[in-house]
Parts: structure tokens; sequence; C-alpha cells
């Protein structure tokens, strides 16, 4: 490893005209999915959705009031830079639609494969660089993620800046890492890991201290503001862990033989990467800042599904091909290409080296080509299956503005909402400030009536199965009129003259 290193230092210099037609290249690939679908179609990352919930709910409620919003409370459970963001582009254009998000994550993720090619041709040579971006480029996980709502297209983007100003200005470093920490509270603790390489790596705080002040710099007003808005600067930190990890937001799910087998798989797959990091630590490589990037940015997904109780969404295959795998994949692809041109054998290519000589890169890198290629099987079959997130309520959006009759809507926020049903209800042209959640109603169903009556309420959407309101419209049967029941939702006008 150590020969093909020094050969990069000489071979990293990369063509303009090439990392311009490679971020062109990405860019159409993604955009052209974007435009072959729906545009409102996230696939299964109905969460998509959510967060455009949070931004827009943010932008016309929140900000007035120096806060971010959300109709279902989860404002502060994702990180905060994306939901600002999304804000911003809705406030510039001019709409609440999801799509310039969308575009712009597609930019991201084209960026980012730039900054593969970078990072990648600085520690082995620019050959296996843009071998790395290129495979990248086509991962349709990586496209699909890039070309949702979500918020990996710019946190990511953002850990690969971090990486490119680690030799050159630790303290860039850690500015771009407090930045990624905004996007995801999984950041936190890779983020710490990319500063620690500093004392661990190199023993020295010159470099380490620098970072580490600049990151906590930037975080110091977040932090703050975390505090203040929910009692605790960890609160995103503390519900992934209580939700997700300990499985209180999970709940009860069977586990299978099948999701044991999984769940063992991870657990010795975390184990091997500590046991890698242990390696790499020893041996301490010159490319020791990539390798220990993502070798870190592994042990929380590996550990989640190896002991948390995340494991639950292994009942279905669907995560194989998820957005939690994206710094995997790209690692993978950094491997692949890594071992196709470099100079000593590994494994069983000490074999292959000797069979195939020149052609081995071209064979291995072809391929690992039809194998990436071989994803847009599973992914499209899933992103059919999950019908895009507002599947199906385009005609309820279009009962719900016809007869709220000015009114203020009042739907569904608690349990994870309707997002995909706000969404197309504010596509209709109803605002923010008529959309209320069902989740903030006040303790007593008196005083309940009372305050969808102050504000205006004159369509109650609710479930079948809610336990509060349920009892509400059973309770005064003439101020609650049934006039639609469909997808699991009923919706009821008011009649407070009655």
């Amino acid at each position: 490893m150590e020969r093909v290193e020094s050969e990069a230092r000489g071979k990293s210099v990369p063509c303009s005209r090439h990392i311009l037609l490679l971020f062109l290249f990405s860019l159409c690939l993604r955009l052209g999915v974007l435009a072959l679908t729906y545009p409102d179609n996230v696939g299964w990352y109905e969460d998509s959705f959510h967060h455009w919930q949070i931004s827009y709910f943010t932008l016309h409620i929140g900000l007035p009031q120096g806060r971010l919003w959300d109709l279902g409370g989860m404002e502060y459970y994702w990180g905060i830079l994306p939901a600002l963001f999304q804000s911003v582009l809705m406030s510039l254009f001019r709409t609440s639609s999801i799509v310039p998000v969308r575009i712009a994550n597609s930019l991201f993720g084209s960026a980012s494969i730039v900054m593969i090619q970078s990072i990648t041709s600085r520690y082995f040579g620019t050959k296996t660089g843009y071998a790395a971006a290129l495979l990248s480029a086509i991962n349709p996980v990586l496209i699909v993620t890039d070309v949702s709502g979500m918020e990996e297209p710019l946190g990511i983007l953002l850990l690969f800046l971090s990486l490119w100003f680690y030799d050159a200005s630790p303290s860039k470093t850690g500015v771009f890492l407090a930045l990624a920490s905004m996007c995801r509270a999984e950041y936190w603790f890779l983020s710490i890991g990319v500063i620690g390489t500093y004392l661990i790596f190199r023993k020295s705080g010159v470099a380490f201290v620098p970072s580490i002040l600049s990151w906590a710099l930037v975080m110091s007003p977040y932090l703050w503001h975390l505090q203040v808005q929910t009692g605790s600067m960890f609160y995103p930190i503390y519900w992934n862990i209580v939700g997700v990890e300990m499985g209180s937001w999970i709940g009860e799910f069977a586990v299978t033989s099948r999701v044991l087998l999984i769940k063992y798989a991870f657990a010795i797959s975390f184990l091997a990467v500590i046991l890698a990091l242990v390696i790499l630590v020893s041996r301490k490589p010159r490319a020791y800042p990539i390798l220990a990037f993502f070798l870190g940015s592994s042990v929380i997904p590996f550990f989640s599904l190896g002991f948390g109780a995340y494991i639950a969404v292994a009942h279905n295959d669907r995560f194989l091909v998820d957005r939690l795998f994206a710094l995997q994949y790209i690692f993978g692809a950094i491997l692949v290409s890594y071992t196709a041109f470099s100079t000593y054998r590994i494994g069983f290519f000490m074999l292959g080296h000797t069979m195939f000589k020149k052609r081995r890169a071209v064979l291995l890198l072809g391929v690992s080509a039809i194998l990436i290629l071989s994803l847009w099987s599973p992914v499209t079959y899933y992103h059919e299956k999950a019908g895009g997130g507002t599947s199906g309520y385009e005609d309820l959006a279009d009962f719900v503005t016809t007869n709220r009759q000015d009114g203020t809507v009042l739907v569904p926020g608690e349990k994870g909402g309707a997002v995909g049903l706000v969404y197309r209800i504010v596509q209709k042209g109803v605002a923010a400030e008529h959309l209320l959640s069902d989740k903030y109603h006040p303790e007593t169903l008196e005083e309940t009536l009372r305050w969808l009556q102050r504000y205006n309420v004159t369509l109650l959407i609710i479930r079948p199965s809610d336990e509060f309101y349920q009892p509400l419209v059973k309770t005064y049967p003439s101020k609650f009129i049934l006039i639609l029941d469909v997808r699991s939702l009923q919706v009821y006008r008011t009649n407070f003259l009655s």
C-alpha cells in the first residue's frame, strides 16, 4: 500500500476538464432519474416530506418565533441545517414545492462524486480516484438518495469537504465537520472520531486543537439553541439513542431466524471494523484519514443492526439498498478501485494478478460496474412499491380544500402524522396558518372544543383509532359531522353553531 501511496503524490493532479465532465455526468444521471419520475415521487423516502413539512412550517410559522416548527414535534430530532436550507430555497423561489431541494440535493450528490475523485486521488492515485468516482456516480443507491429530499446529500458533501482540508487546514476541517453534525446526529460521533485521528495518528495537538476548537465554535450556537428550545443541547443524540437504538419508537417486532442471521452478520461486521481500526492505528499508513473515516462511518450502522433495536428494519430487504449504507457503498467503490490498480496483490488477487495482468483492472472494474448497475432491479422494485409518499392523497386533498370553507383544517401530527397528505393540501393552496396539528390539543375535551372554535377549525382529519379525538366527536355528536371515511382517515365537518 505504501508504494501506491507514494506514487499517488505525484499523480493526483486532476484535469479540470475531466472534473467538470465527471460532475456533469453525475448530475445528468441524477436529474434524469428525477425527470423520469413524478416530481413528488420520493420512493420509500417518505421522510423527505417530513423534512419538507419542518422546513415549510419553519419558514411560515417557526422563524418569526426564532425556532424550527413541525406539526409532529420532531423539528429538532433531525439536523437543523438541511431544514433551514430548504426553508431558504422555498423563500428564494417563492414556492412550497419539494422539487427545489431535490434538485439541490442532486447538485450536492454530484459535487460529492467530484470530492470522491479528488480525495481518493490524493492518497491512491488518479486512476483509482476516477474509477472510484465513476463507480459511485452510477450507483443507483446513491442516485436515488441524491434525488430525495433527505439530509444525507448535504451532510455527506460537508463530510468530504472536511476530508479535503484534513492535511492543509485542520481548522477548516473542524468547521465542515460541525456543519455536517448539524445535518445528522450520527455525524456528531463521526466528527469527533475524525478530529481524534489528529491525536491518535499524529500524537500532536498542533492540528487537534484548532480542529476541535473550530468544531466547538461553530457548534456552540446550535447547542445553545437546542438547550433553549428543547431543554437539552444533546436532544437529537438522546432521542436517536432512546428512540432508535433502544427501540422505544420501534416497538415490538418478531425476531425470526432470518432477522437473527442478519443481526449476527452485522455484529461480526462491527467487530471486524473495530479490529480494522486497531490495525490501522498500529500501522499508520499515509492514507489513514480516508481509511479511518470510512471505517468509522461503519461503526454506528453496524452496531445499530448488530446490537440495537434498529435490526427491526431487517424484516424488509430494502434496507440493503437504503441511504443507511451510502458511505459504505462509496468505500466499497474505493477499495475495488484500489485493488484494480494496486501494484501489490491482495487476497484472491494474488492469483488474479498473475493470470490477468494488465486486464485485471478492466475485468475487476467491469464486473463491479455490472454488479452495481444490477442494483437498479431492487431499487426500482422498492421505489415503485412504496408509492412515492403522496400516493393516494390527491383526491383526499382535493376534497379537503373544496370543503374547508376558508377555515382551518386539523391534520394528523401525532404518531408520524400524514406528511404526504399535508404536502398535497399545501400544494392545493392551503397556507400554513390554516393547518393545525392534532398533537397540541388541550388536556380536556371541553377545552379542546373551545380550542377548535378559537382557531376556526372547519374540518377535522383524524384516524378511526385516535384515542383522544374519537371520544371528542362521540361526546359532541351534533358539533362533528362525518363527511368522508377513506384511507384509514376520517374527515369531520364542524358545526359549532348547533
